[in-house]
C-alpha cells in the first residue's frame, strides 16, 4: 500500500480495478573538473509535476543530486570508479559500457558525480 500525499490533487478519480502504471530510471555521469574553474557548486533539486486539476491522476518525481568528488581509485575490469565525497565517504560507481569519458578518468581526479533518478507513476485506464 502507498500513501498519496495531499499534493496528488486528482486521487479521488482513481477508483479500484483501475490500471496503475510506475516506472523508474536513473542516470549516472561523472564530469572531470579543475579546480577552481568556476564549475557550479554541486546540488540536490527534487521536483514533483503532477498532472493538471481534472487530468487522470499522474506524477512525475525528479531527483537530481550532485557532489564535488575526488577519485580515489579506477578498476579498468570492472569499469567502476571510486570517489570520495566532502564528507570523506567513498563511494563505487559503474561507469556503463560506450561511455568515452571513462578511458580518461584517473586517480586525483576533481570530479563532479551527478545521479539523477527520474519516477512515474500514472492511473493510466480503468479496468
Amino acid at each position: 500500500a502507498l500513501k498519496a500525499g495531499e499534493e496528488m490533487q486528482n486521487f479521488p478519480q482513481i477508483k479500484v480495478g483501475d490500471i496503475v502504471t510506475a516506472g523508474m530510471e536513473q542516470v549516472t555521469e561523472i564530469q572531470v573538473v579543475h579546480p577552481n574553474d568556476g564549475t557550479p557548486i554541486p546540488t540536490d533539486v527534487k521536483t514533483l509535476d503532477g498532472a493538471p486539476a481534472g487530468a487522470r491522476p499522474a506524477a512525475i518525481v525528479t531527483d537530481r543530486r550532485e557532489i564535488a568528488a575526488t577519485v580515489t581509485a579506477v578498476a579498468l575490469d570492472t569499469r567502476t570508479v571510486t570517489v570520495k565525497g566532502p564528507g570523506g565517504n567513498e563511494v563505487a560507481v559503474r561507469i556503463p559500457e560506450g561511455r568515452d569519458e571513462f578511458k580518461k578518468i584517473k586517480v586525483g581526479d576533481h570530479v563532479i558525480f551527478r545521479q539523477i533518478t527520474i519516477a512515474g507513476i500514472a492511473d493510466t485506464a480503468a479496468k
